[in-house]
């Protein structure tokens, strides 16, 4: 029951997110759809298996953008209108505002802690996303549309 919560509650963010970037309107419910997947990709490697967040991570930013590639060849709409939103929920907005906080603070432990797990976060998302990009276009031409 947790798992819909989660999906319903993460839908509804990156539908949010999607508005604030302008996403088409007509897409804004698939939007939300691809977002929510990308959470529960996470939360399978990361609570249902137990593997670290960084892991999880990069294997939740690699199915989320196969995903999105397989719903913009179905939707025939470009990629980042589906990627860029979904991809919102792995963002580390907290480390980076605790790597600012522990930076002022002068805490040198907790800011290099949080600094490079930010960093960690941000490196899986960025190498996801190349590995995701790394199938070649002509397997997602199997899911366009047709007509």
């Amino acid at each position: 029951m947790t798992f819909v919560i989660h999906f319903i509650m993460c839908m509804l963010a990156t539908i949010g997110f999607g508005i604030v970037f302008n996403g088409p309107k007509e897409e804004l419910i698939y939007i939300g759809f691809s977002g929510g997947v990308c959470w529960i990709i996470y939360l399978l490697f990361n609570e249902g298996i137990g593997w670290n967040s960084v892991l999880s991570i990069l294997l939740a930013s690699i199915g989320t953008t196969i995903f999105c590639r397989a719903m913009a060849a179905y939707r025939r709409c470009p990629v980042t209108v589906y990627l860029l939103a979904a991809l919102f929920p792995l963002v580390p907005g907290g480390r980076i505002y605790y790597t600012a906080y522990y930076m002022f603070m002068k805490d040198q432990y907790l800011f290099m802690h949080h600094g490079l797990m930010a960093l960690e976060i941000a490196m899986a998302i960025a190498v996801g996303i190349s590995l995701g990009f790394g199938i070649p276009q002509e397997f997602f031409g199997l899911f366009r549309k047709r007509g």
